[in-house]
Parts: C-alpha cells; sequence; structure tokens
C-alpha cells in the first residue's frame, strides 16, 4: 500500500532527477575560469547541492552543507548536514555523469552499498575514507 507521504516522497525524487537532467543540460557553470572541466569534488558537490536545497527551501530550513566526502573508483559517498537534519547520499558515475543513486537521513553502511550494486572493496573504501567503517 502506498500512502501519501510515500507517493509525496516519490514525486519528490522525481522532480529533483528531473531538474537535475535540465540543469546539466544548460549548467554554463559545468566549466571553470579556464575552462578546464569542473573536478569529480566540486561536481558531486553540486548535484549534491542542487538535490538538497528544493526540499531546504520549501520546508523552510537552512541551506545544506556536504560535511565529508569520499570518492573511490566511479562511486561517491558523502555525508550532508541542514540545521538538526543529517544524512548521507550515495552518487555513481555512468557515462561520465554523476547521478544520485540514494539518500536521506541516517548511515549508509556495508549493507546498504551492496543494495546499490557497489562492490565490497569499492565500499570499504568509502567507509574507510569517511572513518565509518
Amino acid at each position: 500500500m502506498t500512502t501519501d507521504k510515500a507517493r509525496w516522497h516519490q514525486l519528490e525524487l522525481d522532480a529533483r532527477e528531473q531538474i537535475m537532467e535540465i540543469s546539466a543540460q544548460f549548467d554554463l557553470n559545468n566549466f571553470t575560469v579556464s575552462n578546464q572541466p569542473t573536478s569529480d569534488r566540486q561536481e558531486i558537490q553540486r548535484i549534491a547541492l542542487m538535490f538538497l536545497e528544493p526540499g531546504a527551501l520549501a520546508a523552510g530550513l537552512p541551506t545544506p552543507t556536504i560535511e565529508k566526502m569520499a570518492i573511490a573508483d566511479d562511486t561517491a559517498l558523502l555525508t550532508w548536514q541542514q540545521g538538526e537534519t543529517a544524512g548521507m547520499m550515495l552518487l555513481r558515475k555512468e557515462q561520465g555523469q554523476w547521478g544520485v543513486l540514494t539518500y536521506g537521513g541516517g548511515a549508509i553502511d556495508a549493507t546498504t552499498l551492496s543494495e546499490y550494486n557497489v562492490p565490497q572493496t569499492t565500499g570499504e573504501a568509502l567507509l574507510k575514507q569517511l572513518n565509518l567503517n
């Protein structure tokens, strides 16, 4: 049974994905002043904040911040803070583009990483970088 809250959450996720796709097509800030591509860290942070900020604005919450970030292979794991709320986000790079796999309050652990087909060695490296292992 789908609740109204679950349906609303799914609609919000779908809308954010669409916003990210549209922004990626028209974003003129993909290059720095020197016309060099942004680093993976910068791109991951940009995507994460673009994903988190609409919900913050709608709920009247403070602007989210990225606290820690780990990158291994084509996978990134980060922690974020938004006022009293905190959580984690998992991203993967496919065909040269970073995309959000999951996010939310609470921790992403080795079990969650395996559910998203993150290889065990990659998951261990991410958790170690964040000192969560």
